[in-house]
C-alpha cells in the first residue's frame, strides 16, 4: 500500500511538473506573438494557458490585456473581471475602468473609477473618464468636479480643458468658464468647444 501512495505521488508530481513546463512555453510564445503585433495569436495561446491554470489572475490579466488590444472589450472585462475577482489586484482595475468606459457603461466606469481613485486619486485617465461620464449623464456638477481635478493635473491637456470648460458652461459657473475659455483659446483657437463658445465670452 505504502509503494502505490509513492508511485501516485511520484506520477502526480511528475504530471504537476509537465503541466508547469507546457504553460511556461505558452505564455513564451504568448509574449513573441505579442511582440511581433500577432495579437491573435497570442490570445490563442493564452488560452490554452488559462485551460490549464484558470484560477491565476495574473494570466486572466494578460488575457484580458490581449482582448483589449484586439477591440473585444466584452471579452477583456470579463477576464479582466475574473483576475480582480482573484486578487484585487490594481492591474485588473484599471483595465476593467477602461472597457466600461469603451463600452459606454458610464455608471460602472464611475464605482469602478471610484475605487482605482481610492488607491490613486491623481490617476489622470481615471478622473476624465468618470468626468466624462458624468458629462454624458449631464450631471454637470460632477462632470466640473472631476474634469477639474483632472485638469489640476495637465493643465495643458487641450481635451481635457474643452469638455472641462462645456461642463463648466452648462453649469452655469461663467467666471470660471471664461478663464478655462481664454486659456484653451491661447493653447488651441481652432478648438470645436473654443468655437462653441466664442460667442459667450
Amino acid at each position: 500500500m505504502k509503494k502505490i501512495l509513492i508511485i501516485i505521488t511520484v506520477l502526480t508530481m511528475f504530471t504537476l511538473l509537465i503541466a508547469d513546463t507546457k504553460v511556461d512555453e505558452l505564455v513564451e510564445k504568448s509574449y513573441s506573438y505579442e511582440a511581433s503585433g500577432d495579437y491573435q495569436q497570442a490570445l490563442t495561446n493564452m488560452f490554452a494557458v488559462t485551460h490549464l491554470a484558470p484560477s491565476d489572475a495574473y494570466y486572466n490579466l494578460r488575457t484580458g490585456w490581449l482582448y483589449y488590444n484586439l477591440y473585444n472589450y466584452i471579452d477583456a472585462l470579463k477576464y479582466y473581471l475574473i483576475s480582480y475577482n482573484l486578487d484585487n489586484n490594481f492591474e485588473a482595475l484599471e483595465g476593467i475602468v477602461l472597457c466600461n468606459y469603451m463600452l459606454g457603461n458610464w455608471a460602472d466606469t464611475i464605482s469602478y473609477g471610484e475605487l482605482v481613485l481610492h488607491k490613486n486619486p491623481k490617476d489622470f485617465l481615471t478622473l476624465s473618464k468618470i468626468g466624462y461620464s458624468y458629462y454624458v449623464e449631464q450631471n454637470w456638477t460632477k462632470a466640473v468636479e472631476y474634469y477639474g481635478r483632472a485638469c489640476d493635473i495637465y493643465n495643458y491637456n487641450i481635451t481635457c480643458l474643452g469638455y472641462y470648460l462645456s461642463a463648466l458652461v452648462e453649469n452655469n459657473q461663467l467666471r470660471e468658464a471664461k478663464i478655462v475659455f481664454q486659456k484653451l483659446k491661447k493653447l488651441n483657437p481652432n478648438n470645436l468647444f473654443v468655437a462653441k463658445y466664442a460667442n459667450r465670452f
